[in-house]
């Protein structure tokens, strides 16, 4: 299963769920940011946010609710395979506390 992960940068939430998701050896794992917009020394080009990756995924996980807007806005048929983990915009990449929320959420969605 094709898994991608999404939140505002791409840098705390998604990619802390995308490496617990990735350890566990079972999913294909992506993560991404709607808002990401970074230049990138070694391509010399802008990473921004690469709705291709929709596609792609079987589920997406997003974090919170004008994420799902979001999704809607590329079509309903990726909000349909999402699920929101309403975890709010307060950590940092692999913050303890971020992962054992993370870890929560994924049991309930039968995804751990």
């Amino acid at each position: 299963m094709n898994i991608l992960c999404i939140c505002n940068q791409g840098e705390n939430r998604s990619r802390t769920t995308a490496d617990i998701l990735s350890r566990l050896g079972k999913y294909e794992v992506k993560f991404d940011g709607f808002f990401r917009d970074n230049y990138n020394e070694q391509t010399k080009q802008r990473d921004v946010f690469n709705p291709k990756n929709l596609e792609w995924a079987n589920k997406i996980i997003v974090f919170e609710d004008h994420h799902e807007e979001l999704l809607k806005k590329y079509g309903y048929a990726y909000w349909g395979k999402s699920y929101n983990f309403n975890i709010e915009d307060l950590y940092h990449y692999n913050q303890s506390s971020l992962k054992e929320i993370i870890k929560v959420k994924l049991k309930f969605y039968n995804l751990l």
